[in-house]
């Protein structure tokens, strides 16, 4: 069994990451916005696998976004190890924080029925990249009902010397009709 949390599609959305207003947020400007919470100072680490071995880590899975109009994937990168080859050099890898539109059926609520064919919002940190840093980008309609929200790893050719570290806080602002 998973240890990512599932929603009972049987069951209202309202048990997990339902959006709400949150008015002290600093991404919201509207009174229509909202806010989900993904992450908080999410610690990750990476091994550094070569040959592009991709490692993929799911952050939450079923955010009800039924009523949202317009959308922003909003990663806080808040600290990154030095990403190095055992010669000294930058490794080849690359964290992509991606969102993905998924649906839920009640006859079969453990299994996520994921568009595949295009990704609804995607962020990328690689071995330059410089903390502390704001990374957003929005997501592109169609969206919904759910989303899911995960980290894909690629290492690339170049394997590290030591593991990738990096500590995230990611957050959707969305705008309800």
């Amino acid at each position: 069994m998973s240890d990512i949390p599932r929603v009972d599609a049987r069951h209202s959305l309202d048990r997990y990451r339902r959006s709400v207003p949150i008015p002290s947020s600093p991404f919201i400007e509207d009174p229509r916005e909202h806010e989900v919470v993904v992450a908080r100072r999410q610690q990750l680490s990476f091994d550094g696998r070569a040959s592009g071995t991709t490692q993929r880590v799911t952050l939450a899975s079923a955010i009800d976004v039924t009523d949202w109009v317009r959308g922003t994937l909003v990663t806080v990168l808040h600290a990154k190890n030095a990403w190095l080859t055992a010669g000294g050099g930058n490794t080849t890898g690359q964290a992509l924080f991606v969102a993905e539109n998924i649906a839920l059926d009640p006859d079969e609520p453990d299994v996520e029925y994921v568009d595949t064919s295009r990704t609804v919002a995607s962020l990328s940190v690689g071995a330059a990249t410089v903390t502390p840093l704001l990374l957003q980008d929005l997501l592109v309609p169609p969206f919904g009902p759910s989303l899911r929200i995960s980290v894909r790893f690629t290492q690339g050719a170049a394997a590290a010397a030591a593991a990738q570290t990096l500590a995230v806080s990611i957050y959707l602002v969305g705008r309800t009709r």
